[in-house]
Formats: structure tokens, C-alpha cells, sequence
């Protein structure tokens, strides 16, 4: 099938990831006929969990090497075009500008081309065995022949090693409090003991911090040494700016094992 530039081009921009709902065009018959998503049978149950700071109701858990079915239904009042099925991780909360990087991210773009105005597919989506653990978002477009685009269908996965599913263990020895107060342009030392119940081998750590105004910082974020084994002493320092926000702030120190499965620990500091 042929189509004029116009909706070659609105593919294309279709096609880029994580939009915001709030960007959709309207659909060509809006709330009767335009393009929609509905997904009829799945192979894991969706739950609700924390990520990333906040509950979600649309989780699916699942182990590397196992594979998720789904079964789809696309529908339009128009000629149906493509669907896409997008996996990407979001191991730092699609904080854009930090990478958190990970041995092996699962990552999956896969477009397939549509027929009629309503067909229903199955999809077996395999977890690589070798994918790092951890949070990955997984999402399913859809446009039809005139460039009206679905409301897309988003999950939140969490990747799991069967192998080793136990995050790190982080004791926090410094500050020695859970909350502290500390002037404006004073040092802060931190200090943890992170344990591991496999290996911290190709791991990482990351101090992070997030002000009064709920604006977070980075930093620090590093690989733990070649050999840590099981245990690692995380001492550092961090200069608190002069221009920093008064107010209470959270500092969050968080690490990642071999398999990037994450432990994190927090303490307050109140800055004068």
C-alpha cells in the first residue's frame, strides 16, 4: 500500500518513543469509531506495585527467559495501518539526562503492518535468558491508513533473574542518624556497607539527592572495583552548595548487583 507523503511523515513522527498522552491527535471519530487497543488475554497478571517512587496498577512480573503472550485487538472505523510493540528499560525512571546504564538491557521495536478495521493478533514476546533485571516500560501503538493514532496501551515490567532475585543490602553507618541538620556550604560524609547475596561484580552504586523544591541531583555514580565479591565500604564526601535550597532534602544512596537487581536507602538532611 501507498501512502501520500503527508502520512508517511506523520508515521514517522508516530513512531518516536515515550509521548505524553496529552500529545495524541484526535481520532476521526472520537469516541465512536477511531483507532483502539484492546488487549484480551495476557500470559502474566497485571498487579500493582511501587516504582520509581509511586504505585502503579499496571505491573507485569516477569523472569528472563520466559516468554509473554499477549493477544490483541486492534479496531478503527478506517483501514488499520501498523501496530508497534516497543521495550525499553527504565532502570532511572526516565530521568532524562542521567543514564543508568546496565550490563544487557532488554530492548524490542518491533512494527508489523495492519490489514481491514479489525483483526485480532498473538504475540509471544520472549525475555531474553541474558537481560539485566530491573524496570522496563512496554508499550503498544497503533495508527491507522488516515494517520489517526490509538491511545496507546503501556505496561510497567519488572524483569526478574531466576537466578538471583535478592536486591543489594545497604547499611547506612554515616550520618549516623536517619536525619540530620547541616549548614549551607558545609561537607557531608556518607558512608555505607553494601552487601550482596550473590556478587557485586559488575554492579554500581549512585548517591543521588532530592531538594525541598523536589528537584533531584546526582551525585555520584560509579562501578564497583573488578573482585568487590559479596561486600563493599562506600565512603565519600559530598559539599553541600552554598546556593542549595533550605529545607529538607533526601539523599538516597542506591546499588545495583551483577545481575542489576537494585537495593536503595535513604536519610534526610535538613539544610540551614
Amino acid at each position: 500500500m501507498k501512502y501520500p507523503l503527508y502520512i508517511i511523515l506523520l508515521f514517522a513522527v508516530f513512531w518516536g518513543s515515550c509521548k505524553d498522552p496529552d500529545d495524541q491527535p484526535e481520532p476521526d471519530t472520537p469516541g465512536v469509531g477511531g483507532p483502539v487497543i484492546t488487549v484480551t488475554e495476557r500470559s502474566v497478571s497485571v498487579v500493582t506495585a511501587s516504582l520509581c517512587g509511586a504505585s502503579y496498577d499496571n505491573v507485569l512480573r516477569i523472569a528472563t527467559g520466559e516468554v509473554l503472550q499477549m493477544k490483541i485487538r486492534f479496531q478503527s472505523n478506517s483501514v488499520l495501518s501498523q501496530y508497534k510493540i516497543d521495550v525499553h528499560s527504565n532502570f532511572d525512571c526516565h530521568t532524562h539526562g542521567r543514564v543508568v546504564a546496565a550490563s544487557n538491557p532488554w530492548k524490542l521495536s518491533k512494527t508489523v503492518d495492519l490489514a481491514g478495521t479489525d483483526t485480532i493478533i498473538t504475540e509471544d514476546i520472549p525475555v531474553p535468558a541474558d537481560a539485566s533485571a530491573g524496570n522496563y516500560h512496554f508499550m503498544i501503538r497503533l495508527l491507522d491508513a488516515t494517520g489517526n493514532e490509538a491511545d496507546f496501551v503501556e505496561y510497567n515490567i519488572i524483569v526478574l533473574n531466576p537466578d538471583d532475585t535478592e536486591p543489594p543490602v545497604i547499611r547506612i553507618t554515616e550520618p549516623s542518624r536517619d536525619s540530620i541538620a547541616i549548614a549551607a556550604g558545609s561537607v557531608l560524609h556518607i558512608e555505607s556497607r553494601i552487601t550482596d547475596n550473590k556478587s557485586l561484580d559488575n554492579g554500581k552504586y549512585e548517591l543521588t539527592y532530592t531538594d525541598a523544591n523536589d528537584r533531584e541531583y546526582k551525585l555520584e555514580q560509579k562501578q564497583f572495583p573488578a573482585g568487590t565479591g559479596v561486600a563493599y565500604q562506600l565512603k565519600t564526601t559530598y559539599t553541600i552548595p552554598a546556593y542549595a535550597v533550605k529545607g529538607s532534602a533526601t539523599f538516597y544512596v542506591k546499588a545495583y548487583d551483577a545481575v542489576n537487581n537494585a537495593g536503595v536507602q535513604t536519610f534526610k538532611v535538613f539544610i540551614q
